[in-house]
């Protein structure tokens, strides 16, 4: 006998904290750039309470950190 599992609120919940992660990183980065202060992986993922290879696997957020890090 095969059994399904309902993995469908796993699915779910993974989603809520990844778009949660998303939200806390882009306030990070509002946050470090209207207190002109470096922004780069480092003080985005400290700020956010989030990990660095986070922040790397989402393209959007390490091209953001990479052009405004080049810019301070």
């Amino acid at each position: 006998m095969t059994h399904k599992r309902n993995v469908e609120g796993i699915r779910l919940n993974a989603q809520r904290k990844r778009q949660a992660a998303l939200t806390r990183a882009d306030e990070a980065i509002r946050l470090l750039v209207k207190e002109n202060r470096p922004v780069n992986f480092k003080s985005v993922a400290e700020t956010a309470g989030i990990s660095i290879p986070f922040l790397y696997q989402n393209e959007a957020l390490k091209q953001r950190i990479i052009h405004l890090r080049s810019q301070t």
